[in-house]
């Protein structure tokens, strides 16, 4: 496969991961309180704009286009100013506005594990396009990232149990076993 259909594909993928978290972020926001639109407005704009950013990096695949002849004042403050919406760390405010779209909704814990997967694929999958990296750079850290799903899924069925109940205490040891294995699976990183 060529490399600019490598990153069209690649691009695409992130496309996909951000329409994804976002709805499902959004999914039960009902009624029409005025905090909540706006949160889940800013959360549609900064998905558009990383995406966007994503695809203009892969345009202009590293080329720096500057006007020639001389530079006048207003012409250089115009050329900032074009470039602003570019420097915004847009993944960053995406990932923040879906987290307070999240804590707006009563706690459900598998949405919210959900959410967690979303997210972290949504922002591996954006730093591995912008950095023109190869999955094969996630291979150290594979069984990092295993434990570290594995451990947000006991989590969430840990909050899902009732606290009383008798597979609150088997969970509990359980979560703490795999705290001690994904901790030592760090120790040599």
């Amino acid at each position: 496969m060529s490399r600019p259909a490598a990153r069209t594909r690649t691009i695409a993928g992130v496309a996909l991961l951000v329409a994804a978290e976002v709805t499902w972020a959004a999914l039960p926001l009902g009624g029409s309180a005025a905090f909540p639109s706006l949160v889940l407005a800013c959360a549609v704009l900064a998905a558009m704009m990383s995406v966007a950013r994503l695809a203009d990096t892969a345009a202009a695949d590293g080329e720096q286009s500057r006007p020639g002849g001389y530079d006048w004042p207003w012409s250089s403050a115009w050329l900032w100013l074009t470039a602003l919406p570019g420097r915004l760390p847009w993944a960053e405010v995406l990932a923040v506005a879906v987290l307070v779209l999240e804590a707006l909704h009563p706690a459900r814990p598998w949405h919210t594990v959900v959410l967690i997967f979303l997210l972290f694929w949504f922002l591996l999958a954006y730093h591995l396009a912008e950095s023109d990296a190869g999955r094969v750079v996630l291979g150290p850290q594979l069984p990092l990232l295993l434990a570290g799903g594995g451990l947000a899924v006991l989590c969430a069925a840990a909050a899902a149990l009732p606290g009383t109940g008798a597979g609150a205490g088997w969970l509990a040891v359980l979560s703490g076993v795999a705290a001690v294995v994904a901790a030592g699976l760090a120790l040599p990183v």
